[in-house]
């Protein structure tokens, strides 16, 4: 099977405002650190694969604290266009980060025509 990979530098795109979410944003994928989770985690890395027909999704959380931390995350996919392709999944997805470890968190595009994420994370 044919793999192509496309791992995207990450570039740091913070808000203005001090309370407000951190959007970490690679081309056209963007991961948001909500709730105050952009004090105890950090997006380490952002890439989006083509396995044949199949896309994949990576984003690389590192812990800044040294406790264990609990994050839930859901998905937003995207056309070539930028409109939202099906629903949004409303139910976060658990997954535990080590203290000062890391956590890779994958997801398989719903439909072959995603040519885009938004991840958003938040502190549980």
């Amino acid at each position: 099977m044919l793999r192509t990979s496309i791992l995207l530098l990450v570039t740091l795109a913070v808000s203005s405002c001090a309370s407000g979410p951190e959007f970490v944003q690679s081309g056209n994928n963007q991961v948001e650190m909500l709730r105050g989770a952009n004090r105890s985690l950090q997006v380490s890395g952002i890439s989006f694969n083509l396995d044949g027909a199949v896309r994949h999704a990576q984003v690389n959380l590192r812990n800044l604290t040294e406790s264990e931390v609990d994050v839930g995350y859901h998905f937003i996919w995207f056309d070539e266009w930028g409109e939202q392709v099906g629903a949004v999944e409303r139910v976060n997805k658990a997954v535990r980060v080590p203290g000062a470890g890391m956590q890779v968190i994958r997801h398989v595009a719903p439909y072959p025509k995603c040519a885009s994420f938004r991840l958003f994370v938040e502190l549980q």
